[in-house]
């Protein structure tokens, strides 16, 4: 009793005990090698012993706790006792295994092996019995701890609506308040995140089976704090769709703890809501953006004193209103998420290498998860971990950084070497996309200035794609030095000393001209030294078609002024006439000043009004002239009622080309005549019309369709020997 009373005027006195284990363990761990065929056993031993020391250290700051407890300064003087006598034989043991051994001294340390070996069986009897009195402690404290959140619960329910949870590891070393330990589980329950109380699911539309693994049965857990191992197996019924509003599940869970096993069956009955309930209208405001996060808490708080249960309610495919973290993620994923930097980087010291095998569904690394603490990425990429891991949607933690807003982290990252473009091509818009998604043009050119040298043919293509399809008055916003509108030079400047020169030449054949998207673009890469006017790309055609399409008569005369060649056709032999009247005809097209001040540079330019492409439907003889746009029927234009097929013909006599203006008009009955015949077209190439049909053998065998093609050959040869104007009395 005396004894008792001590402990309990004096604390525990469990600290001290414990460094003497720890460094008795150590001390045994340093002689191993020495003690001959016990090499295993003594490492084995030491680390338990160790591990016993860290636990002792935690058990003494939750002593006050645990002497309020009935049975507690008695398990307490029994855990210091027998921790007293390990201590003893531990440093009995040490003393008589030598720290060297010399040669002479090998056959005696040979022969002593065998007295060793039942003093280290005594000292493994002695641990063993410390490890059930610590177990029986941390059931008290587990006790004491609930007992508290129990009572300070009562006192705030009528205060806070939302639960906290927590490892017991955690709270053993106090990194949370008494107010926060409220939602915080034993070690034996089956919401805990040690390995060995892992779930897997399996489910259809009304039911739900959830079983512990067997591989996860007979392996260790991970958790240095772990008293029980827990293997659960439940099914959950979900009877709305019955008329029902309740969800139901069965389980049965097997305990086993020091000493003892139980079973213990269950049953658990949660209502079920539809999604008008009150709970998933706020998120789904939140999810809008509808409502900020203040607001939120405020009616949430409303619904926790008129509904304190409404935590436990689940929807309709009985999936919970609060849902626990990810299922099938491997601890270290919710370590690095949740736990302090102490409990992760243990975790991280005990996990297998290489780290970026250990993935979740979704293909996740921890590096994945780690990106919105730079710090714990720094850690991770120091021990090895390999920075581009891909997930399932071939996204690495450099486009994770991206597209979660997080410069920092994607600068540690591009730092350590981490590539824009990990597989293939096919990645150049998925990084694109993600460098930009909040339109940071300052990460954008960090990670460009950092790959540009080591990543030169990734870079490329990045800038390629960039500047069709991300370039706009935002970019050029962004990228403002004097608030003069210098943005668009400034751009295409960093562009080009990107890239080393305004001329060069993408894999596809274009240059940055071929893919400009506004005028200003292509007036400053004029001024930055552009003079690859006449460089064909990958379909045939030069700069000037992209030019011709900006609805800007100046950039197409200084292109022309430069030696462009107004007569060029692409590989489809379509002209750049084609690609003019063509853009006359789109909403997005030029105004028709705009487009009368192009059409005159290149009639100035003696461009060929009669070249015809390559389509070989009988709706045009050799080929679609320019102008066989204005021919087509049924369609609506509003710029294009003010351009019709007789004007054209009359620019063309002002210009006097009597001959193309009778090519042109030949052109126009033979597309009327043809359409008059019910005749179908049958060239792929001619998507002007957008009805072509492949030519089958049917329709290679239909007569009639062919008598009605020859007597359109033969009436376009009689018109053809017609004066000009006899063809156009005609209509």
């Amino acid at each position: 009793m005396a004894e008792l009373l001590g402990i309990i005027a004096g604390g525990a006195g469990l600290a001290s005990l414990a460094l003497q284990l720890v460094e008795g363990g150590q001390k045994l761990r340093h002689r191993y090698k020495n003690a001959k065929g016990l090499e295993g056993n003594v490492s084995w031993l030491s680390q338990d012993i160790e591990l016993i020391g860290r636990q002792l250290i935690q058990l003494e700051s939750s002593a006050p706790s645990i002497l309020q407890e009935q049975l507690g300064p008695i398990m307490l003087e029994r855990c210091r006792s027998r921790s007293a006598s390990v201590a003893a034989r531990l440093d009995s043991l040490t003393e008589e295994i030598p720290i060297t051994v010399s040669k002479r001294e090998i056959i005696r340390a040979t022969f002593r092996s065998g007295q060793w070996r039942s003093e280290l069986d005594e000292l493994q009897c002695l641990v063993t019995g410390l490890k059930q009195d610590i177990s029986q402690l941390y059931i008290v404290e587990h006790h004491a701890l609930m007992q508290q959140i129990r009572k300070q619960a009562v006192a705030t329910d009528s205060e806070c609506a939302t639960l906290t949870t927590a490892s017991s590891t955690e709270i053993i070393h106090g990194k949370y308040s008494t107010a926060d330990q409220r939602g915080i589980t034993q070690c034996s329950v089956r919401n805990c995140n040690c390995s060995c109380h892992k779930k897997r699911t399996i489910s259809g539309m009304f039911w739900r089976l959830r079983y512990s693994p067997l591989v996860e049965m007979f392996r260790p857990c991970d958790s240095p704090s772990c008293t029980a191992r827990h293997y659960r197996i439940d099914i959950r019924l979900v009877l709305n769709r019955c008329s029902v509003p309740f969800k139901v599940t069965l389980g049965l869970d097997v305990v086993v703890e020091p000493g003892r096993y139980s079973l213990q069956p269950s049953l658990e009955i949660e209502t079920v809501v539809d999604y008008t309930a009150p709970e998933y209208g706020i998120m789904r405001k939140l999810t809008t953006k509808q409502m900020d996060w203040t607001t939120a808490e405020k009616e949430f708080r409303a619904i926790y004193r008129s509904n304190p249960k409404f935590v436990n309610q689940v929807n309709m495919q009985g999936e919970g209103f609060l849902e626990g973290r990810i299922g099938d993620s491997p601890p270290l994923h919710f370590s690095v998420l949740h736990e302090s930097d102490e409990v992760f980087e243990a975790l991280v010291k005990r996990t297998p290498r290489p780290l970026e095998q250990h993935v979740n569904f979704l293909g996740q690394t921890v590096l994945h998860l780690a990106v919105q603490q730079p710090s714990r990425v720094v850690y991770l990429l120091g021990i090895g971990h390999e920075v581009d891991p891909c997930d399932k949607n071939g996204m690495t933690p450099l486009l994770y950084a991206a597209r979660m807003n997080l410069p920092d982290t994607a600068i540690i990252l591009l730092e350590h070497a981490a590539r824009l473009i990990v597989n293939d091509d096919e990645d150049v818009k998925k990084t694109a996309r993600s460098l930009l998604f909040w339109g940071d043009w300052n990460l954008f050119w960090a990670a460009i200035d950092f790959t540009v040298t080591t990543q030169p043919d990734a870079t490329r293509l990045i800038l390629h794609y960039v500047v069709q399809y991300c370039v706009d008055d935002t970019c050029y916003s962004a990228h403002e030095s004097d608030g003069m509108r210098s943005g668009c030079f400034n751009f295409w400047a960093k562009v080009v000393s990107t890239l080393g020169s305004p001329n060069i030449i993408f894999e596809d054949g274009r240059t940055l001209m071929h893919v400009v998207c506004q005028p200003e673009g292509a007036r400053a890469l004029i001024q930055l030294g552009f003079d690859r006017f006449n460089n064909r790309d990958s379909n045939g055609e030069s700069c000037l078609f992209r030019l011709v399409q900006l609805a800007d008569s100046s950039l197409v005369r200084l292109a022309v002024a430069s030696g462009s060649d107004v007569n060029m056709t692409n590989n489809s032999k379509y002209s750049i006439l084609h690609t003019l009247l063509d853009s006359l005809m789109r909403s997005d097209g030029p105004t028709i000043p705009e487009f009368l001040k192009t059409l005159d540079i290149l009639l100035d330019q003696e461009v060929d009004v009669s070249a015809r492409d390559c389509c070989s439907c009988k709706c045009s003889a050799g080929g679609r002239l320019p102008c066989s746009i204005f021919s087509r029927r049924g369609s609506i234009y509003s710029k294009g009622s003010l351009l019709t097929w007789f004007e054209w013909i009359e620019v063309l006599e002002e210009r006097g080309l009597v001959a193309e203006a009778k090519e042109a008009c030949l052109a126009y009955l033979r597309r009327i005549y043809f359409d008059e015949a019910g005749l179908h077209h049958s060239d792929s190439s001619c998507v002007w019309y957008r009805h072509v049909h492949k030519i089958s053998d049917d329709r290679f065998w239909d007569i009639p369709e062919q008598i009605a093609i020859d007597n359109l050959e033969s009436m376009m040869q009689d018109l053809s020997e017609k004066d000009y104007a006899d063809c156009l009395d005609i209509r």
